[in-house]
């Protein structure tokens, strides 16, 4: 794989004399199906961490991502935009660069007639989620504000989520012989599917966060709250280098969804 983590990095967050390695190697992999009917589902029972399936007789939902592009590589650019958290990399390292990109191989929905009938003039789009159903050990959620400068309580945080979360469909003005109503195929720019900062950085990059709540840190000195950001940072990494995410794609239309 082009984008396998290699054991020592460059990239680094630098804080006063000290570093953390928050470079972070993330999978996300999967092949889901969902089949939705008017009644009953049944599945094969089988569920994994990037393995999703459920099925029923109308419309099947078939996702696969391409083997040869489902890593991403959470980083931030090398710069001093902050410097009290300034970003280094060795010009030669290639490994280490900010990858947010994955690529979907296979992205389609294949109906019955009769459910073609049914969905003519609703809104239709597929929606994908990070981690959907998983409650426990979910490895991007965080709830820990060691910063103590997010002000909220209650649901958690997540350190990445995805850049764009839904697609439209447009129906086929006729019903296709094969009943495919959807193939990313068909439109490849939608093929390539990115991620980005999630809620526990404000949806910016660590250092830009930090430095906008600076002046929100209370009591701490500059240095006990960069040393936390440190700490959340080095939490991070713990948690998301090497992991998995399940990443779901659900069929909406109208007010009924597949895959729920």
């Amino acid at each position: 794989m082009r984008k396998e983590l290699k054991s020592k990095s460059r990239r680094k967050w630098l804080i006063g004399g000290s570093l953390a390695f928050a470079s972070v190697a993330l999978l996300t992999t999967g092949f889901a199906t969902w089949v939705i009917g008017t009644q009953q589902t049944s599945g094969d029972g089988k569920v994994n961490i990037g393995v999703d399936t459920a099925k029923d007789n109308s419309v099947e939902l078939t996702f696969s991502l391409d083997d040869t592009d489902k890593k991403i590589f959470v980083a931030e650019n090398a710069g001093n935009s902050n410097s009290n958290l300034t970003i280094e990399r060795d010009e030669a390292d290639t490994v280490s660069k900010p990858d947010w990109d994955i690529k979907i191989k296979d992205l389609n929905i294949v109906v019955g007639e009769t459910f073609y009938n049914s969905i003519k003039g609703k809104e239709l789009k597929i929606a994908f989620e990070l981690q959907k159903g998983v409650t426990k050990g979910d490895i991007n959620s965080v709830t820990d504000d060691k910063v103590g400068v997010r002000g909220e309580t209650g649901p958690s945080w997540n350190y990445i989520e995805l850049a764009k979360s839904k697609f439209d469909v447009t129906l086929p003005e006729s019903y296709p012989t094969s009943g495919k109503i959807y193939d990313i195929n068909d439109t490849p720019d939608n093929k390539t599917f990115s991620f980005t900062w999630g809620s526990y950085f404000g949806e910016k990059a660590p250092s830009d966060f930090y430095k906008g709540k600076e002046e929100s840190r209370g009591s701490q000195t500059l240095r006990e709250y960069y040393q936390k950001a440190l700490q959340e940072l080095q939490a991070m990494k713990t948690a998301l280098n090497g992991g998995e995410l399940t990443l779901t794609a659900t069929f909406e239309y109208g007010q009924t969804t597949v895959g729920k």
